[in-house]
């Protein structure tokens, strides 16, 4: 990972491991403040929203969940096509963005070249949606994937489902799902990728749904987690090698030349020190990144 001594671009404090979806983006538009609902909670059921102590026939008073963000969080972009905020000085990014609407809570570069703001509170997050420009360059904004969508998957549906149907795509989108994926693997005996039983579903609203019903089975959804982003120049993590600017480590060893020049007979992995090489699936650093995604 970038380990650049300006905290304010590290990318492991901020958002370890985001959904590739995060790359692309929604039209901009404004979201509410909290709209609240009134709910009768009874002893022993579980009201939605935010937790709350039981008492019988209590009144509460919760937020919806869909109109509320858990970050305030935006993707600035240059209007100019050719022009990558997120290779600009990023002392002057910075600069250009406190001197327009204050000191944001975290700021990342993405692998795309944009930038991922998350702002301080909701009137800063307005704020920032209000304008055309920072500095000496045009602006436009808009909000990640992930505040407005979901990623899940299914396990043990029927090869011979077909993904493309369309009217099992008509099923789906009457239960939300924007697009759904059949996963592969790699299989070592034929060193070819195959299909697996696994489909991936974007789902149109932020938070999970629980099951997804398809012909006369009813699925479990689990949250998507991707295989975490790795640098094959550094080998750390959440950061792709075009973006890097740290030195060149061997997936290897973990010394400073080129992978397909080292002939080591013991490898040694560059992010948990193990007896592996640093791409190894099972690496703990590896797993550590998943669990941090899935505990997002």
């Amino acid at each position: 990972m970038d380990e650049s001594e300006n905290t304010q671009f590290r990318t492991e404090d901020f958002y370890n491991a985001l959904s590739s979806s995060d790359l692309e983006t929604t039209d901009n538009e404004s979201q509410q403040g909290h709209s609240w609902t009134t709910q009768v909670k009874k002893r022993k059921r579980v009201a939605t929203g935010s937790p709350a102590t039981t008492h019988n026939n209590t009144v509460i008073r919760v937020p919806s969940l869909q109109n509320a963000p858990n970050k305030y969080l935006l993707i600035i972009a240059s209007i100019n096509p050719s022009i990558k905020l997120g290779r600009q000085n990023p002392i002057k990014i910075q600069k250009a963005l406190s001197d327009s609407v204050g000191v944001a809570k975290n700021l990342k570069q993405l692998a795309n070249g944009n930038l991922l703001i998350e702002c301080q509170d909701k009137h800063q997050w307005k704020a920032i949606q209000q304008r055309t420009s920072i500095g000496e360059w045009s602006i436009r904004t808009s909000l990640p994937k992930s505040t407005t969508s979901s990623a899940g998957v299914i396990y043990n549906v029927p090869l011979d489902f077909d993904i493309e149907d369309e009217d099992l795509k008509s099923v789906m989108k009457g239960q939300k799902v924007s697009k759904a994926t059949r996963l592969t693997y790699y299989d070592k005996n034929s060193n070819t990728r195959k299909t697996s039983r696994s489909v991936k579903l974007i789902f149109d609203v932020p938070i999970l749904p629980q099951t997804i019903n398809i012909g006369f089975n009813s699925y479990k959804i689990k949250l998507y987690v991707p295989n975490p982003i790795q640098c094959y120049k550094c080998q750390g993590y959440g950061h792709m090698a075009g973006n890097c600017s740290n030195k060149r480590k061997c997936r290897k060893c973990g010394e400073d030349h080129q992978s397909n020049e080292c002939n080591t007979e013991s490898p040694k992995c560059v992010n948990c020190k193990g007896d592996h090489p640093s791409n190894y699936k099972l690496c703990p650093s590896r797993e550590q990144q998943k669990t941090s995604y899935s505990k997002r």
